[in-house]
């Protein structure tokens, strides 16, 4: 079934456009083709240079977080940012991306996800280059998309984050033939492209499937084919440490553990995450409490022993600043609900 669907895919994917079309016949030169055509006041250009300002409402149905385009073949795409996230999939064949002033030479199975304002353009492809593009707005992210990882912890929100929130921020896979990878690719595309009852949801299904996917091979190379800093690398692993040990974990034996400064650690947090050390624990912390609250009986003293807090009112004042409520109070409403 699944190779039906590949097939199907591939074969909408071969038919020209009106704008490929038009390139064969006439013949231009892909230099002397204009590569993204401004449509109404979606594409603004930049004043003051040649470069474009991509709008979700120009790719993205109205009403919908998320939309597919399959770039145009035969021209170049000049630098454009736009304000969506952007996952760039080479279907077939490859090209080449300029991302922030850094090029890549992309092959089929590579991933690229762009986040809003990150720079981009595209060299020339040829016949069998097919590039597809995911576009998803970054409210999704804030709207469904939390939703259904929030049992996932700080390693999706890192990966979310730093796609949503970082100005220009970009992430580089080379997969290769990943099956997990392209097999969500392949439903998601077909969703979007021939929607069904149901579509939403199975868009938001393989989705979590292709970034938890994606997440995984991001922690496991540090400097292979994900394009992983080190330090990138070091985080995930301290924040995969906090997410097993922050019951009883102290700033000084994580630092001594991961061989750096204490300083230092809540520093690379701070910078990478926006939280410091101590937030991490305490939103750890406050979480579980608030499954305990949800789905147990056990009174409130006992949650505070068993988050690891020792002082009932530090407990009462996090867990205020965070819910605007007592514990009591948030039992009541999540028990009834």
């Amino acid at each position: 079934m699944i190779h039906d669907l590949e097939r199907k895919i591939q074969k909408n994917f071969e038919r020209y456009t009106h704008n490929e079309q038009i390139l064969i016949n006439r013949a231009i030169a892909p230099k002397v083709c204009a590569s993204i055509t401004p449509l109404d006041q979606n594409i603004e250009v930049i004043e003051g240079s040649d470069k474009f300002l991509l709008h979700a409402d120009a790719y993205i149905p109205a009403g919908e977080f998320i939309g597919v385009y399959k770039n145009e073949r035969f021209k170049p795409v000049t630098t454009h940012f736009h304000d969506y996230v952007e996952l760039v999939y080479v279907w077939s064949g490859g090209c080449s991306q300029t991302i922030n002033g850094k090029e890549y030479q992309c092959e089929r199975g590579d991933v690229n996800i762009l986040s809003p304002m990150a720079e981009h353009s595209l060299g020339v492809t040829g016949e069998d280059d097919l590039v597809v593009n995911i576009l998803i707005r970054k409210e999704y992210f804030e709207h469904c998309f939390y939703s259904q990882i929030t049992s996932s912890g700080m390693l999706y929100n890192f990966l979310i984050d730093n796609i949503t929130q970082k100005k220009e921020s970009s992430l580089y896979f080379t997969l290769g033939e990943n099956e997990i990878v392209r097999d969500a690719f392949i439903h998601i595309i077909a969703e979007l492209t021939w929607p069904s009852l149901g579509s939403q949801q199975m868009i938001g299904s393989y989705l979590t499937i292709l970034f938890t996917e994606l997440l995984r091979r991001y922690q496991d190379t540090a400097n292979g084919s994900t394009n992983t800093s080190p330090q990138g690398y070091r985080i995930l692993k301290i924040l995969d440490y906090l997410e097993t040990n922050y019951m009883d974990c102290t700033l000084q034996s994580v630092a001594k553990l991961f061989g750096l400064h204490p300083n230092y650690l809540t520093m690379m947090l701070k910078e990478s995450t926006g939280k410091s050390f101590l937030e991490h624990i305490h939103a750890l912390r406050l979480k579980k409490a608030k499954v305990l609250l949800k789905n147990t009986n056990m009174s409130i003293n006992e949650i505070i022993l068993k988050c690891g807090y020792e002082n009932a009112n530090f407990f009462y004042h996090k867990f205020r600043q965070e819910e605007a409520c007592t514990p009591a109070i948030y039992r009541k409403k999540t028990q009834e609900s």
